[in-house]
């Protein structure tokens, strides 16, 4: 930009500003012409580089803008360098060339402390660092991480590149981001209004930093096996004197973890009828992320056990459908057999019937299949049909395609879209030339509207 830029200019030179302000963020419509838009998203930039915000740019904007757009390229490029070093050197790069390399890391790790740099480039200057993996620049993204201040989504890749170098330093920054929780639910004489507060400290991680931040976390304590944070999370869920709330954020934090230490705990917790219901469902849906093959006979004898609420059963089938093993399908399906599911499917109420219908599915219960059929075709609750569909698909019957093909072919609603789903999941022959059919008869559809839209 060799002139001044102003109130009324146009051309291909306000286009590359419009573009620049949107990479540094500050929207701005992208047409060319320098109207009141550009103007104050001009002086918003110039406000936070310490500029004269007069709206103009002249020679001092143009020299930011330029010198970022350098900057960032270079970054880039590097980074990009890097990610092209082998490691066995069989690319013939030679050692001294690497070790000139790794020298100039120093700038990006530079970049990254000084508090001044912008967002944008700090977060590709904390990238590349991933990239290379280098243990320089553990302290000062710690330093990033436990600055408040900071930009969310700059803390956030902080702790994503931090939890991927290995190093001892980083390891206890990453627990103690969720410390105030670990020391509080530690300590046994702690009161119940100040476990929750302590509970609440872990909740606004995930409101102040992000959920994608908490997840990082919890990933990263699973990876370094952070046995403190499990046994305090664990006695906690197995103290009954504490707040049921308490223990189902603890319960919460440990279907995240996935510790196998934490099963035997949570079947406990299951098994425990005079358990608060919230309770107890928090740990089923615990132990299915989990997918503990040892807490399948436990989660079965659950759902065989008539005094159990239905909503805790239809808990339980949720889960287990998550367990994916031969072991728990062949437990399930021994023990199951003791129930005349085929009569519950014809129960008044829904929510039993789906329990029924979705173990049929699951067991893949073949003397279902007619009963299945009739309810597909027949029943005037639309739920209970799709469920009845996902069965059949389940059971991968094929007396039911000509049910399921009459359905697509008449039917205008979600009950279709499923029989299409199941359809393609038998995989039968005899589908092909309706699911055909009924791909022409929604293109001509499309066409149609799209037709008018242009009249």
């Amino acid at each position: 930009m060799d002139t001044l830029i102003r109130i009324g200019s146009r051309g291909d030179q306000v286009i590359q500003l419009q573009e620049q302000l949107n990479n540094w963020g500050f929207p701005v419509g992208v047409d060319g012409i320098f109207g009141p838009e550009t103007r104050a998203a001009v002086i918003r930039f110039q406000e936070s580089e310490g500029l004269n915000p007069d709206g103009i740019v002249g020679p001092k904007t143009n020299k930011v803008f330029t010198d970022r757009d350098v900057l960032v390229s270079a970054i880039q490029e590097l980074g990009r360098i890097q990610l092209e070093e082998n490691p066995t050197n069989t690319l013939g790069i030679q050692q001294p060339i690497i070790v000139e390399l790794r020298e100039t890391f120093q700038s990006l790790i530079d970049i990254i402390t000084d508090t001044g740099t912008n967002n944008d480039v700090l977060e590709i200057a904390i990238d590349v660092l991933g990239k290379i993996q280098s243990e320089e620049a553990v302290q000062p993204l710690i330093n990033i991480i436990t600055n408040t201040d900071t930009d969310t989504s700059v803390r956030l890749l902080a702790i994503c590149v931090l939890k991927n170098i290995k190093s001892k330093e980083g390891i206890p920054l990453l627990i103690n981001i969720i410390q105030p929780l670990i020391n509080i639910i530690t300590d046994t004489d702690t009161k119940t209004n100040v476990l929750k507060i302590a509970n609440e400290a872990l909740r606004n991680i995930t409101d102040e930093m992000n959920i994608d931040v908490l997840n990082i976390l919890i990933e990263a304590l699973r990876n370094i096996e952070s046995k403190e944070a499990v046994q305090s999370l664990i006695n906690i869920i197995t103290d009954t004197g504490k707040d049921s709330d308490v223990r189902m954020d603890a319960i919460r934090a440990l279907g995240y973890i996935e510790p196998k230490e934490a099963v035997q705990p949570l079947i406990n917790i299951i098994t425990d009828t005079g358990k608060n219901s919230d309770v107890r469902d928090s740990a089923i849906y615990a132990l299915g992320n989990i997918e503990s093959k040892e807490a399948v006979q436990a989660l079965i004898n659950i759902i065989t056990d008539t005094g159990n609420d239905r909503d805790i059963c239809m808990s339980v089938i949720n889960q287990l459908e998550r367990i994916k093993s031969k072991e728990a399908l062949q437990a399930f399906i021994n023990i199951i057999k003791d129930l005349n599911l085929i009569k519950l499917i014809k129960y008044t109420d829904k929510y039993v019937r789906i329990f029924a219908i979705k173990v049929l599915g699951l067991i893949q219960e073949k003397e279902a299949v007619q009963s299945l059929i009739e309810i597909m075709n027949n029943d005037t609750d639309i739920d209970i049909r799709i469920f009845a569909i996902q069965a059949l698909g389940n059971i991968q019957s094929k007396e039911a395609v000509q049910g399921l093909i009459n359905i697509i072919k008449n039917t205008d609603n979600d009950v279709s879209s499923s029989a299409i789903g199941v359809l393609g999941d038998i995989q039968s022959k005899e589908a092909v030339q309706p699911l055909i059919n009924i791909i022409k008869i929604l293109i001509r559809i499309e066409i149609f509207v799209l037709a008018q839209f242009m009249h």
